[in-house]
């Protein structure tokens, strides 16, 4: 879809896609216990291939669309006082 769409030129497609994807897995990653307290092996690579799938979606759209997808988000600049003055 992201090559097709690109050629086209239609990057407010992608964007649209982009942002629904992200739509789906925050409200599948809020509803869903985190894969490290998964007991069952076999549902736990599945949330596991799917997290990567996403990942990795997603970066190819942000990619076409011009964008340097982050590796990782470091909070290193989240100290306890702020986690304890938000709570």
């Amino acid at each position: 879809m992201a090559r097709m769409e690109g050629s086209r030129l239609a990057p407010n497609v992608l964007a649209a896609y982009a942002f629904e994807l992200d739509s789906h897995f925050t409200d599948f990653y809020e509803h869903t216990s985190p894969i490290v307290r998964e007991a069952d092996e076999r549902v736990k690579a599945f949330r596991t291939y799917l997290v990567r799938a996403t990942v990795q979606t997603m970066s190819n759209v942000l990619r076409v669309l011009g964008f340097v997808p982050l590796e990782e988000i470091s909070f290193s600049w989240v100290t306890p006082q702020i986690l304890l003055s938000t709570a």
